[in-house]
């Protein structure tokens, strides 16, 4: 059982409890607290297992997230970005998506392609190439100039960010500034 396996089952199964042999892990030997009794196997509650991981997580150097995003939440958010109103609400949410871990460096680009309705995940940078960027425009789109040789303005509020070869998040940020 892996570090990543264990926090999918505990995003996807909450209540439940799962045989943990603790004489196998090699969490053991990196972390210095004993959550555990490291020598016996052990039943562990959601919440017990959740707090070892993220020890674990942050003891091995692995960005530390309270809550692994599920399919529901994603599709909950995205419903309700492609429901929002105005620019205001659709920033708010994608604030609420990051201090909910669904947007995080290291999460799958896909995350950002299934709450905004992007699909940049579909232009992932070959091996050896730089890390490719994409942009969620938060603001409604403005009509097109009358003349080609008019550049259109680009305002409002955005999500930019960078995903690597494997459709890792590798930066992100929220800006309102045009150059």
């Amino acid at each position: 059982m892996t570090l990543t396996w264990m926090a999918e089952q505990l995003a996807m199964a909450p209540g439940q409890t799962w045989p943990v042999d603790c004489t196998k892990q090699s969490l053991k030997s990196v972390t210095p607290l004993l959550v555990f009794n490291l020598r016996e196997k052990v039943n562990v509650s959601k919440e017990i297992m959740k707090t070892f991981l993220l020890i674990a997580a942050a003891w091995i150097g692995l960005a530390c997230i309270a809550e692994l995003p599920t399919q529901p939440q994603m599709q909950e958010f995205a419903k309700k970005y492609k429901g929002a109103p105005s620019e205001e609400k659709r920033l708010l949410l994608c604030i609420d998506a990051i201090n909910q871990g669904l947007v995080h460096r290291g999460g799958p680009v896909g995350n950002i392609d299934l709450i905004f309705g992007t699909d940049v995940s579909r232009q992932l940078p070959a091996k050896g190439q730089p890390d490719e960027t994409g942009v969620v425009n938060f603001s409604n789109p403005r009509p097109a100039p009358p003349s080609d040789s008019i550049a259109a303005a680009i305002t409002g509020w955005y999500l930019a960010f960078k995903f690597d070869q494997q459709g890792l998040i590798q930066d992100y940020y929220l800006s309102n500034l045009h150059k």
